[in-house]
C-alpha cells in the first residue's frame, strides 16, 4: 500500500521499507510504524509475541524522553532523527489502494488511513487521536512537539503531590518503561481480562492468556465503555459538593486502583495540517515519460487510488514547560521578609537589634555595674511610680 517512501529527500524502494517501518498490532488491525522502539525495549519479558509484529530487526533505541539521544548517536542514530526542518527533512508517502479492496462494512465505512504520532517509547492508540487521509488527496502536515518536564528539586515530593511519576518510580507488568498511556493500557487489559475472561487480540498478554475471539466483540467493547465509566463516575463522587465525603471508604475505580498519573517527563505532537484534491492520473502521465513507469503500466491503474502524507517539523526548535515547585524555601522566606518589610519597618537589622537589647546588651551592662544595675534600675521604677501617684493627686 506503499508506492513510494520518501524520509530526508531520499527514496526508498520496496526492498528497503522494512527498514523504516515495522508492523504492529492495534485495536484497528495492523499497521505500520516509523521510528517505534524494538519490542525488546518497550515489553517486559513475559509478554507473548506474534511472529515479528513490534520488531525492528534488531535496531536498538539510542533515545529516552527523558536524556533524548546518547552522546555517542550520530545522524544516522536509530530513532532516525532529521536535520532540518521543512518539506525536505520530512517524510513523504504515496499510498495505493485497489479499488477491489475497498470494504464499506468494516469500521466507519469511510475510506482512507488514520494516522496517528506517538513518541517512539509509547505503544499508539489510533481510535483516540489520529489524522485522516482520504483517497485521492494530498495531505501535507507541520509537527510542533510538545515537552514536558520535572525539575530535580521534585524528586524528594510524594508522586500525588507532584502529580507525576518519575520513570524509576513506577514498574509495568508489561512495559519496560512508564508512561501514562502505557499503564492505562496495560489497566484496560486487566479490566477486560477480569470482565470477560480474555483480552483483545491487539492488548498486551502474557502466553497463557486466553484472546477473545469474534464473539466476544461485544465483550471487549463493553468493557471499554465500563473501564472509562467507573472512572468518570469516580471524579464525580469526589468532586465540588461530594469531595467532602472523600475520606469515607468507597469502592476504588479500576484506573484509580492503577493510579495512571502523568510521566514527569512527556512528549506529544500538534498537527498544522491542510488538504487538497489529487488529480494523480495526470501526474501519473508526466511521471510515465520521464520515470520507470510506462503508458501501459499507467492504465492499470484506473481501478486504483492514491493519496500522498507529507510530514514535517515545523521548526528548527521548541520550546520545552517544565513542572516547578510554586513556592520553595527560597521564595518563602524572600516573601515573608517582604511581608514585615511592608507592614512593619522590619528588616535583617531590626531582628538583630532584638536580640542585641535582649542579650547582649544586658550581660554588658551586668558586666559594667554588676548589682548597681538593678538597683539602679529598681529606684528608677520606684520615682516613676511616686511621680505617677503625685499626677493622680494632683
Amino acid at each position: 500500500m506503499m508506492f513510494t517512501v520518501k524520509w530526508r529527500g531520499s527514496t526508498y524502494e520496496d526492498e528497503e521499507l522494512e527498514d523504516l517501518f515495522a508492523p504492529i498490532l492495534t485495536s484497528e488491525g495492523i499497521c505500520y510504524t516509523f521510528n517505534i522502539m524494538d519490542r525488546s525495549e518497550v515489553f517486559t519479558k513475559n509478554v507473548a509475541h506474534y511472529t515479528d509484529y513490534f520488531s525492528t530487526n534488531g535496531k536498538l533505541s539510542e533515545w529516552s524522553v527523558e536524556t533524548g539521544y546518547s552522546e555517542k548517536a550520530g545522524t544516522e542514530a536509530y530513532p532516525k532523527r532529521t536535520i532540518m526542518a521543512g518539506v525536505k527533512g520530512g517524510l513523504s508517502i504515496t499510498f495505493l489502494v485497489n479499488g477491489d479492496d475497498l470494504d464499506f462494512v468494516c469500521g466507519d465505512s469511510l475510506q482512507g488511513f488514520k494516522i496517528t504520532l506517538h513518541h517512539p517509547g509509547e505503544i499508539p492508540r489510533v481510535k483516540q487521536k489520529y489524522l485522516r487521509v482520504p483517497l485521492d488527496h494530498s495531505i501535507v502536515a507541520s509537527i510542533k512537539p510538545n515537552m514536558m518536564t520535572t525539575a530535580d528539586g521534585l524528586v524528594s515530593y510524594k508522586p500525588e503531590d507532584r502529580q507525576c511519576y518519575f520513570s524509576s518510580e513506577k514498574s509495568l507488568k508489561f512495559f519496560n518503561s512508564y508512561n501514562q498511556q502505557n499503564c492505562l493500557l496495560e489497566c484496560l487489559t486487566d479490566f477486560c481480562l477480569d470482565y470477560c475472561g480474555c483480552v483483545a487480540f491487539q492488548m498486551p498478554r502474557e502466553n497463557s492468556t486466553p484472546i477473545c475471539g469474534a464473539i466476544n466483540l461485544g465483550c471487549t467493547e463493553q468493557a471499554k465503555a465500563k473501564f472509562l465509566e467507573s472512572e468518570v463516575a469516580y471524579k464525580i463522587q469526589h468532586s465540588g459538593k461530594n469531595s467532602k465525603n472523600k475520606d469515607e471508604p468507597h469502592e476504588k475505580s479500576a484506573s484509580e486502583k492503577c493510579n495512571c498519573l502523568p510521566s514527569c517527563a512527556s512528549l506529544d505532537f500538534d498537527l498544522d495540517s491542510s488538504q487538497s484534491a489529487w488529480d494523480w492520473k495526470e501526474y501519473l502521465k508526466v511521471e510515465s515519460q520521464t520515470s520507470k513507469w510506462n503508458a501501459k503500466e499507467t492504465r492499470t491503474f484506473n481501478n486504483s487510488h492514491f493519496s500522498r502524507l507529507v510530514l514535517f517539523f515545523k521548526e528548527m526548535q521548541f520550546m520545552t514547560s517544565e513542572r516547578n515547585e510554586l513556592y520553595g524555601q527560597t521564595e518563602f522566606f524572600a516573601n515573608c521578609g517582604g511581608l514585615l518589610g511592608l507592614c512593619m519597618g522590619f528588616s535583617v537589622i531590626s531582628a538583630f537589634e532584638i536580640v542585641y537589647y535582649l542579650t547582649l546588651r544586658i550581660v554588658c551592662n551586668l558586666k559594667k555595674y554588676g548589682r548597681r544595675y538593678w538597683s539602679g534600675s529598681e529606684e528608677l521604677l520606684e520615682s516613676r511610680e511616686e511621680s505617677k501617684n503625685k499626677n493622680d493627686q494632683t
